[in-house]
């Protein structure tokens, strides 16, 4: 009888071990990790000018909104310059490690949106985008077009990433001239640990793109 009962009492240590191991292997789904609104710090750009960029995944979609502010602290705001596309969240672990996960994003469209009046009438000035028309304070999608010597990627595009999220922080991959996430077999190797999103909200309602 004792026996026996150290052998029902070893077979429950076993199951017990690897019931322990699968939650160990066990992860929160990486969706969830990422939904929500993360920010990141802001940073001067020039004199009087300034940056911040926040990252929205919900659902299917995500928006990386730039916002750049007419001081050099993030306090007014002149203009918003908004990537709006749908991602897919890979398997773990991801080409960087355990602690990672492929994100591959694929561009909507882009749109820039100015609400300051000298910046507004700069731009109408210039016809930045090819636009001599600029409407004040409303969503232009300039998806495909040059704007002040750089060519906005259209509809379609696609970034293939990596995304590492530690508490309410999230972080990502680190592009380079090698790994510039263009295509899959380019994606980032190691995580931006220098620029981390501070997590804003929770929130599962989908992006409006």
């Amino acid at each position: 009888m004792r026996a026996h009962n150290r052998f029902l009492y070893s077979s429950m240590l076993a199951l017990l071990a690897v019931a322990m191991t699968g939650c160990h292997w066990f992860k929160k789904d990486p969706r969830q990790q990422l939904s929500g609104s993360w920010s990141a710090e802001c940073t001067k750009i020039g004199e009087d000018r300034s940056l911040k960029v926040t990252l929205t995944f919900r659902e299917m979609d995500y928006i990386r909104a730039q916002t750049v502010y007419g001081d050099d602290n993030c306090v007014q705001p002149g203009m918003v310059v908004k990537e709006k596309g749908v991602y897919t969240v890979g398997g773990a672990p991801s080409v960087a490690g355990s602690d990672s996960v492929d994100v591959d994003l694929k561009r909507v469209r882009e749109t820039w949106n100015v609400f300051d009046s000298a910046m507004h009438s700069k731009f109408e000035e210039n016809s930045v985008c090819g636009f001599s028309y600029w409407p004040l304070a409303e969503d232009v999608d300039v998806s495909g077009r040059r704007c002040n010597g750089d060519l906005i990627p259209t509809g379609g595009t696609k970034t293939f990433h990596i995304v590492h999220v530690k508490g309410d922080k999230l972080y990502l991959g680190a592009l380079t001239a090698e790994r510039d996430g263009t295509k899959r077999e380019m994606r980032p190797l190691a995580i931006n640990e220098d620029n981390a999103y501070v997590k804003l909200e929770v929130s599962d309602k989908p992006v409006k793109i």
